[in-house]
């Protein structure tokens, strides 16, 4: 049990995931942890004790977990994950959102590459207040960091234009066209006149003007070693 403990420690420095505690709504009249049943029905482990001493769960909260009548956490799931043998994501609740990495942020010059759709996944996965379930993430594997944004909030429906009370702008994920290359970055909005756009790059400290696509209001920025976020490979 203490090896177990210690490479819990151990897989939360590896993938990033800290030790804040958050309340979680339990809908009662929901049924929890369905895959989670189903491995332990295709195991023929239908013993709660031997379930309870092998991961360190309490044997109360392991039949409320089994009679799906309380959702998992993130450390729960990795213990049942490292008993059954399986990957941490096939048993997390599904009442932890799921969120899909979309790009990767250079922190030498503040350009974006956008993931692979197709193959090497990634997906982070986080219980904060302040991330919405339709929300995309951009990591920034230098510096640990998560840039947040909505797709259905940017310049075709919002103002990105620096107001009075923002005189830098909006913090955007922005899509450009320069020298009729598409690109991808993250920066202030300086300046917006029909369909250019003036960014400024916070990482190269360069202020550039680029034929605008489209640009998404940064929400929320998540430095990922205080945070509660899972990183992962997976498939959505």
């Amino acid at each position: 049990m203490q090896e177990l403990e210690y490479n819990f420690l151990k897989m939360k420095k590896k993938l990033n995931l800290g030790v804040v505690k958050k309340k979680v709504r339990i809908d009662e009249n929901k049924k929890h942890n369905p895959e989670l049943i189903t491995i332990k029905e295709k195991s023929e482990i239908n013993n709660n004790d031997i379930i309870s001493k092998g991961t360190g769960i309490d044997k109360s909260t392991v039949s409320l977990h089994f009679a799906g009548k309380r959702p998992i956490n993130v450390e729960q799931a990795y213990r049942y994950s490292h008993f059954f043998e399986v990957p941490i994501q096939r048993i997390l609740d599904d009442n932890i959102p799921k969120y899909r990495i979309v790009g990767y942020l250079d922190q030498a010059t503040g350009r974006v590459q956008e993931a692979d759709k197709f193959q090497n996944i990634e997906i982070v996965i986080c219980e904060n207040d302040l991330i919405q379930y339709d929300d995309l993430a951009i990591l920034s594997k230098e510096a640990d960091m998560l840039f947040w944004f909505r797709p259905s909030i940017n310049s075709d429906n919002v103002a990105v234009t620096p107001e009075e009370k923002y005189p830098l702008g909006r913090y955007c994920y922005v899509e450009v066209e320069q020298k009729h290359e598409k690109l991808a970055l993250i920066g202030d909005i300086r300046k917006l006149e029909k369909n250019q756009v003036t960014v400024f790059n916070r990482h190269s400290l360069k202020e550039e003007q680029y034929k605008l696509i489209k640009a998404y209001p940064i929400n929320t920025i998540d430095f990922m070693e205080f945070s509660d976020i899972l990183r992962t490979e997976s498939i959505l």
